[in-house]
């Protein structure tokens, strides 16, 4: 590879799985989010509707069962990051568990345990700032973090530069 341009060293814990599923559904995957809540919020509408016992009426077995898959989605709407995240940490190797990443002027490099890729800049769908770091979202749910901390080669503000550069994306901040 040329020159290196700037490195970070990342290690996937499951706060970082947390982390890049919450970035992912408020960025690259925000469309499809809305939709899934807009489908509840109807779907607890018309349950209320339908199956709300009214003066008089006895809770049939169907309407309770109705009303543990209700809340069941209810949960799994609130704590759909930490869901996710067990997903990401579950398909992840475990010799991929601790990344380098590199960033030259013609590609980038992941290297782990695993064995070492070389990547495209154009391969890089969105870029993604929040506190901790910097994620690429590069399709088919496959995300990289990039901690701030361990950032070498430059400053923060020269990497988003470069890294907007190079992709010809701009970063989207997620609070």
């Amino acid at each position: 590879m040329e020159d290196i341009k700037f490195s970070f060293k990342t290690q996937y814990d499951f706060k970082t799985f947390i982390r890049i599923s919450r970035a992912a559904r408020k960025t690259v995957r925000k469309q499809s989010s809305l939709l899934i809540y807009f489908c509840a919020l109807v779907a607890g509408i018309a349950f209320v509707i339908k199956y709300f016992p009214k003066e008089g009426m006895e809770l049939s077995l169907s309407t309770v069962i109705i009303c543990i898959a209700f809340c069941l989605m209810i949960v799994a709407l609130l704590f759909q990051d930490v869901i996710e995240a067990s997903f990401f940490k579950r398909a992840t190797k475990p010799e991929n568990m601790a990344v380098t990443t590199e960033f030259g002027d013609e590609e980038y490099v992941l290297r782990s345990e695993g064995g070492e890729s070389n990547c495209k800049y154009s391969d890089i769908e969105a870029l993604v700032e929040i506190k901790e770091g910097f994620i690429l979202c590069l399709g088919n749910n496959i995300y990289k973090m990039l901690p701030k901390e361990t950032l070498t080669g430059g400053n923060i503000e020269e990497f988003k530069a470069f890294i907007e550069k190079k992709t010809g994306k701009s970063i989207q901040l997620v609070k």
